[in-house]
């Protein structure tokens, strides 16, 4: 009886002891897939090293102000035109139950697929933009960040997609045939082509008043132009030291990695340092710097 008892007492003390174990590898597995996802995450947002030669960077370094208005403005108007699109295709597969040969159900699904792919990439850039704002970090150095990330490539050939399909739509609309079971269908794919329609003209028109001609002419003052070796030559090397700078925690604005002990630093002659590998290549495309547009030819 006693080792009955005894038995029962250590089976149940396993069993706790079992669960418990249980419990803390469950926990550490989770904990585990939320920091890795979290490390992946923050690598598909964060740049990757390499200096951008997107357009919009171009844009920033001859007017920063009115293209972080721009960028603010267009990706407010793109999240807003995705939730849009992601209801109405919502609906449209709630009130519609016809099975009709048209193809502008599928066409619904992967447009909205479409859309749902490129809202959480629109969301973080916005908030990367209004953080950078608030610590009134530079507008270039941001996007040229953002421009780099696999993130924005991966957005860029989702748009390129989503054109394409918004042209096979227009042709789907109009050659499909009627069916009286399901004629919502067709006029909420309507709505859906009319509010890409209207999402273009007014991105047109937010380019128009975030730049105006006098803001987007290329004249002597503004267009971009390489320095010359002699010039990149000219400027004076520096390796970091802990006592180089003032503030800890320094970084290049052109690759965005903090300066390490002994790197060889250029200094410009707006007293800005850089990385010489990453600002010898930047000064290769443009004679400004990438924080405050200054030409470093320009006369003291």
């Amino acid at each position: 009886m006693v080792l009955d008892t005894v038995a029962i007492i250590d089976n149940l003390a396993i069993k706790q002891v079992y669960t418990s174990l249980s419990t803390v590898a469950k926990t550490y597995s989770w904990q585990n897939m939320w920091r890795h996802a979290a490390e992946a995450a923050d690598t598909f947002f964060s740049a990757d090293g390499s200096i951008s030669n997107d357009p919009l960077v171009i844009i920033a370094q001859r007017d920063a102000c009115a293209a972080c208005s721009f960028f603010k403005r267009v990706n407010r108007l793109s999240i807003v035109a995705s939730v849009f699109v992601l209801s109405v295709c919502c609906m449209a597969f709630q009130l519609t139950q016809c099975e009709c040969s048209r193809p502008l159900r599928w066409w619904l699904l992967v447009f909205s697929m479409l859309q749902l792919v490129q809202l959480p990439t629109r969301v973080v850039f916005l908030l990367k933009v209004l953080t950078a704002e608030r610590h009134q970090a530079s507008f270039q150095t941001t996007v040229a960040s953002i421009t780099t990330s696999p993130a924005w490539q991966l957005s860029k050939h989702v748009s390129l997609a989503t054109y394409a399909w918004l042209i096979l739509g227009i042709v789907w609309t109009l050659n499909s045939g009627t069916c009286s079971k399901c004629s919502s269908l067709y006029w909420l794919t309507i709505t859906v082509l009319s509010q890409a329609a209207l999402k273009t003209l007014l991105t047109l028109r937010i380019f128009t008043s975030s730049f105006p001609d006098r803001s987007i002419e290329t004249d002597e003052a503004t267009e971009m132009q390489a320095a010359t070796q002699e010039q990149i030559a000219a400027l004076p090397c520096v390796h970091h030291t802990n006592d180089l700078f003032s503030d800890d925690g320094m970084s290049c604005a052109v690759c965005l990695d903090d300066f390490a002990e002994g790197d060889c630093l250029r200094r410009l002659p707006c007293q800005h340092y850089f990385h010489g590998r990453c600002i010898d290549e930047w000064l290769s495309r443009s004679k400004r710097c990438p924080l405050c547009m200054g030409c470093i030819d320009a006369e003291k």
